[in-house]
């Protein structure tokens, strides 16, 4: 059943000043188009809904249309309260999709500014492993804004808001036999113990090409899919691991790790994206934490520095 809701506006006049003539004033109307849709609407539900007596006195299927009509405009009052506090950021949930080794710089450079400036809004962060996971996430709307690496051809349905050089670097202490250099050769890398990620992961695409170009076989001494973990390895004696500065930059800033530039262009060919769904409308909330991450994530900010310099 699709009730008008132009004539349900006529029915309660009609309830509220008991007469249809007092309805009509009061609406600035002639009293028969309030007649006439009154008609219309007994015959879009099939019942009458006034008696005539002296006043006008609903019937049974009055009343429950006139019940109908209060939870009607309580739900419509409901709804323009939540779509004004979402324009507002006092309500909403924004959704992010992100690798596990930008949480740390996420959370540090973003995530508690924004909760200070709108501590209503919820935030939902799913570390996700693989970069084509997070694409998914957005392309089925599970997210609303992806953090992830990229280095392959861009997907057409996915829109890039930001995205600035990832460089793959090696991650060492300050005891580690090459901790004097500022850049190291792939070789000189591989003489060493490494922390790697299993091989379904994008980096070791990277890896192939250069070895693939040094004639060199990279055997990680260590494997594990947590961050932490290749982390903690490169942390403790000669051991190093294949990460970019970002994911480790709690540890950089605190000295238990230095991060030495890699001498081979296979490992300068990632970005780190920002990115949504093509098309997708997206509220306030989203909006102004798509502006933070991009002005405040310090990934930017060193690029934009970068690219000051080069001009």
């Amino acid at each position: 059943m699709i009730i008008n809701q132009k004539r349900l506006g006529y029915f309660y006049a009609v309830y509220t000043h008991r007469k249809i003539c007092k309805a009509a004033d009061h609406l600035d109307i002639d009293s028969s188009i309030i007649t006439r849709q009154i008609k219309l609407l007994e015959k879009e539900i099939g019942h009458k809904l006034f008696e005539r007596r002296p006043h006008i006195v609903l019937t049974e299927a009055g009343e429950f249309l006139l019940k109908y009509y209060h939870v009607n405009r309580s739900l419509q009052a409901d709804l323009e309260v939540c779509l004004q506090e979402s324009i507002n950021m006092w309500r909403g949930t924004i959704q992010i999709a992100t690798s596990p080794i930008f949480i740390d710089t996420l959370m540090d450079d973003v995530i508690k500014e924004f909760y200070y400036q709108y501590p209503k809004l919820q935030i939902n962060i799913q570390e996700v492993k693989a970069s084509s996971q997070v694409v998914t996430q957005i392309l089925e709307d599970e997210a609303h804004i992806g953090m992830m690496t990229h280095h392959s051809p861009q997907n057409p349905d996915v829109h890039y808001c930001a995205r600035a050089l990832l460089p793959i670097h090696l991650l060492i202490s300050k005891s580690h036999p090459l901790a004097e250099k500022q850049s190291v050769t792939f070789a000189e890398a591989t003489r060493y113990p490494l922390a790697m990620p299993p091989t379904s992961f994008s980096l070791w695409e990277m890896v192939r090409l250069a070895e693939q170009s040094e004639k060199i076989q990279l055997t990680p001494t260590f494997t594990s899919d947590s961050v932490y973990a290749r982390k903690k390895f490169a942390s403790s004696n000669d051991g190093g691991a294949l990460m970019s500065a970002l994911a480790a930059h709690h540890e950089i800033n605190t000295g238990q790790l230095i991060a030495l530039k890699i001498e081979h262009p296979a490992f300068m060919s990632s970005e780190f994206c920002l990115i949504i769904r093509q098309g997708k409308p997206l509220s306030s909330a989203v909006h102004q934490l798509l502006r933070l991450l991009s002005s405040k994530l310090s990934i930017f900010a060193q690029s934009l520095e970068s690219n000051k310099k080069d001009l």
